[in-house]
């Protein structure tokens, strides 16, 4: 039991140690800078806080289009993601999923958006609708 007792007493005494070390100012602000490399992916700055825009920048490539151009620039190409969300969290109804006339009102706003391509706005509209975020 006194065995028992002493292990418990020094590992509280660690625990302090440790938590001590992560109080020291410097270690903080290398932690803080460590998770900020980490969070900023493989995207621009300007998409950071906007997850929703960061899946759609990361998709945009990939959707097929018959007029569309997808900009090859990854500037360019982050400027229509956060366009594309922007349209989606101010003109999209509640509700839109599975109702039929509430997702015409999300294509119709998505339609101009995606250089009035047919087949772009159909294929960006399916990876929005996969999307939690917008409901």
């Amino acid at each position: 039991m006194s065995n028992l007792l002493e292990d418990l007493i020094q590992q509280s005494r660690e625990d302090a140690a440790v938590y001590e070390q992560f109080l020291n100012l410097k270690d903080a602000e290398a932690l803080v800078k460590r998770l900020a490399r980490k969070n900023s992916g493989n995207h621009p700055a300007v998409l950071n806080a906007h997850p929703a825009a960061i899946v759609l920048f990361n998709n945009l490539s990939t959707i097929p289009a018959t007029t569309f151009q997808c900009p090859s620039d990854e500037d360019a190409k982050a400027q229509i993601a956060p366009v594309l969300d922007q349209a989606m969290r101010e003109q999209a109804p509640a509700g839109w999923k599975g109702d039929e006339t509430r997702e015409k009102q999300v294509l119709n706003a998505l339609f101009p958006i995606m250089g009035r391509d047919r087949e772009a706005t159909r294929a960006i509209f399916e990876i929005i609708k996969q999307q939690s975020g917008y409901a």
